[in-house]
């Protein structure tokens, strides 16, 4: 489904999401957090402040509810402008302070609302504050918290997301909205049952949901696992549908694998193959006599003997009537 007919997009966000590889719904539903923020520390403001004065550790995110008080414009002795915000609750009052985008937080907020606010709190002259705090409105969300009390998502921005208006917390707003409305038809599921009680996964519309508003961190990490597998699952059927193709596509060479060559090398080797060497030969000797093309990594640590084992196949080809070569990456590997 075309992202700029989804509500809160159109086509100017859709076109900067395009651009970051996002151009479906189930694109965005896919395109994956690139860090969490953990917010769910809601502490009345009293508590954070003796907190803050303690000599334990002081978490990096702490969410509080409360209510506007005041907002008034302040100027300092150098002449710059800021926006205080006087906030309180049962327990106490702090100040919010914004030295940017005052006039939006004017028309935006008033005295009276409730808000939760998130972010790192410290002590000012003594008064309990947050500056350029996350602020969310509660009865602008009818659903819970999104940006607040919870492990939020931090999602990647380009410059031209930036431009359009996608900031992280627009993209989980759109995503809050977008998976309640397309998760049945976008988000059907890609692996067996079988699988996934083998493998005990999260079902993949369960997955997708916590990856972006995860409950826990135990939810969060299983969800993280069913997307790794699914992708790495899907990765390898490609791989393995490639070389069946492959393999009744292209017919190979059928080698006679008693090479005399081969045995003369090993015979004026002067040391004596190792076991892993022997049975990675075999199995390459067995790939050779087969009349299918032969698809295979020899893998090993530097010095564990790879290169004998390639001269040793490359001379049962020289036996029957082939060239070879041997490519390596650098010229002293070359003289080698």
């Amino acid at each position: 489904f075309p992202l700029q007919f989804v509500k809160g997009i159109g086509p100017a966000r859709a076109a900067a999401l395009a651009e970051a590889g996002v151009r479906t719904v189930r694109d965005l539903l896919m395109f994956t957090p690139k860090s969490y923020l953990d917010r769910r520390t809601v502490l009345p403001l009293r508590q954070t402040r003796l907190l803050l004065g303690g000599e334990e550790g002081i978490p990096d995110q702490i969410t509080a509810i409360v209510e506007v008080r005041r907002m008034e414009m302040l100027q300092s002795a150098r002449g710059q402008k800021r926006l205080l915000m006087r906030v309180a609750d049962q327990t106490g009052e702090a100040n919010l302070v914004f030295f940017q985008g005052a006039q939006y937080f004017i028309k935006s907020y008033q005295v009276g609302d409730i808000l939760a606010i998130s972010g790192p709190a410290e002590l000012f002259s003594g008064m309990l504050q947050w500056t350029h705090p996350e602020i969310e409105k509660l009865e602008e969300e009818e659903k819970g918290l999104i940006h607040s009390g919870r492990i939020i998502p931090q999602y990647r921005e380009t410059a031209r997301m930036k431009s359009a208006g996608l900031s992280s917390r627009s993209v989980r707003k759109l995503m809050e909205a977008t998976f309640q409305r397309y998760v049945a038809e976008e988000l059907r599921e890609t692996l067996t049952d079988d699988l996934i009680r083998e493998y005990a996964l999260l079902p993949l519309a369960d997955a997708v949901y916590q990856m972006h508003f995860p409950g826990d961190e135990e939810l969060l990490k299983q969800a993280l696992y069913r997307m790794k597998f699914e992708e790495l699952f899907f990765f390898e059927l490609g791989l393995a549908y490639r070389k069946e193709v492959q393999l009744a596509a292209e017919p190979g060479i059928s080698f006679d694998v008693h090479s005399t060559l081969a045995r003369q090398l090993l015979a004026n080797l002067g040391f004596e193959l190792t076991e892993a060497q022997r049975r990675s030969m075999m199995e390459i000797l067995a790939d050779m006599a087969k009349p299918t093309a032969m698809n295979r990594l020899l893998q090993g640590d530097v010095g564990s003997g790879k290169t004998i084992v390639a001269l040793l196949a490359m001379l049962v080809a020289v036996q029957n009537g082939y060239q070879c070569a041997m490519m390596v990456p650098t010229e002293i590997l070359s003289e080698q």
